[in-house]
């Protein structure tokens, strides 16, 4: 069987998302593993309820985020299974691939 940590999940917003969040959900239960999601900020995420200034973003909870984004779709299954499962979240102003690849390698394992 296969050993699966860690599922990288990357999302943008707003309500696309959350039927591949489900089927990480699905996936990191069935393999035990860490959800890692991800979130690319570019010029239309402010639209997309993303804050704008760094000192919000360090403080913004993207999981909150997913989860208050399902509960407007009437999908309250979702934040019970994201919460039940190891995950962490974070989120890039990178807009070239390697600078992306760079922050997530920098990043301490959990």
């Amino acid at each position: 069987m296969l050993n699966i940590k860690k599922i990288l999940l990357p999302v943008d917003f707003p309500v696309a998302s959350l039927r591949v969040i489900h089927q990480a959900a699905t996936l990191a239960r069935h393999f035990n593993s860490e959800i890692v999601v991800l979130h690319v900020v570019t010029a239309l995420s402010h639209a997309a309820g993303v804050p704008e200034d760094s000192r919000e973003m360090a403080d913004w909870d993207l999981l909150a985020a997913i989860i208050r984004q399902a509960e407007k779709q009437q999908d309250q299954s979702l934040g019970r299974s994201l919460m039940a499962l190891p995950f962490s979240a974070s989120w890039s102003k990178a807009t070239r691939p390697w600078q992306l690849c760079r922050r997530l390698r920098r990043k301490k394992p959990t």
